[in-house]
């Protein structure tokens, strides 16, 4: 029988700050991987982002992070497209200028100012610090010296989203999400890019991937494997794009689908 992967986003998906990961969610994805199948992470997060102890401490075979600029699987890294030193400082720039909080997703560490992404911004940012420990540092003191795969933008009051992106153009295509968010990913890079070359890699036809999200930043995933599946809380403008669509996660909604695709 031919493998199959299955591709999950995090936050919103098979994660939240309240509840973490669901066990059932958990026994859930285990027993896609007792079949000898595989289970893929797809984020926006960064890799430093993405906690060990969280999230790989039950099988998971797979990441892929920063919105498809990171690839790594079974502990090898496959991809690992770095900005330049210079690109990033500029983004930093463009941001400011336009009332939007700049926070760099990096492979080992998450760059914002302290005094500037703070809980006023973010209500999650103490807890995004508290888990980051020493994979945070300032982008003070850190110019032309930041590892960075893709950049976040955190809305202010003022903040001139459109100018910003234009801004940023040439070397970034923008997702804008329903809340404080907007995310910068270097073009030529995607969550469903990297999900259909890494299943190429592994040798599996793209019937056989399937792929789980909530947000803006999971449409290419969704339309580009073989079987989208969004979230019951998931943004319409995904909805639209699934093959179908299953409950909330807080309602069983991973063991649901997968249970409807015979994957479990």
């Amino acid at each position: 029988m031919s493998k199959k992967i299955v591709y999950f986003d995090i936050d919103g998906t098979i994660y939240d700050f309240q509840n973490g990961i669901l066990e059932d969610t958990k026994k859930a994805i285990c027993q896609i991987l007792e079949t000898g199948n595989y289970v893929c992470l797809c984020s926006g997060r960064s890799r430093s982002r993405i906690y060990d102890d969280v999230f790989m401490d039950f099988g998971i075979q797979g990441i892929i992070a920063a919105g498809g600029a990171y690839v790594e699987w079974q502990g090898d890294v496959l991809e690992n497209h770095v900005i330049s030193p210079q690109l990033a400082d500029y983004a930093v720039e463009v941001l400011r200028k336009n009332r939007l909080v700049p926070v760099l997703d990096g492979p080992r560490y998450l760059y914002y100012d302290e005094g500037e992404y703070t809980v006023q911004v973010d209500y999650y940012q103490e807890l995004i610090e508290e888990k980051l420990g020493k994979k945070r540092r300032s982008i003070t003191g850190n110019y032309g010296n930041m590892e960075v795969n893709k950049i976040s933008a955190k809305k202010v009051d003022g903040f001139q989203e459109k100018a910003a992106i234009e801004a940023l153009k040439p070397w970034f295509r923008a997702i804008v999400h329903e809340g404080i968010t907007i995310e910068f990913v270097p073009h030529g890079y995607s969550k469903g890019k990297a999900a259909k070359q890494l299943a190429e890699r592994l040798g599996i036809s793209i019937q056989d991937t399937y792929g789980f999200g909530d947000s803006m930043n999971d449409i290419e995933l969704i339309s580009q494997v073989g079987h989208g599946v969004a979230m019951g809380s998931s943004v319409e403008r995904l909805k639209e794009e699934a093959e179908f669509i299953t409950k909330t996660r807080l309602d069983g909604g991973i063991r649901y689908a997968l249970e409807q695709y015979g994957l479990i």
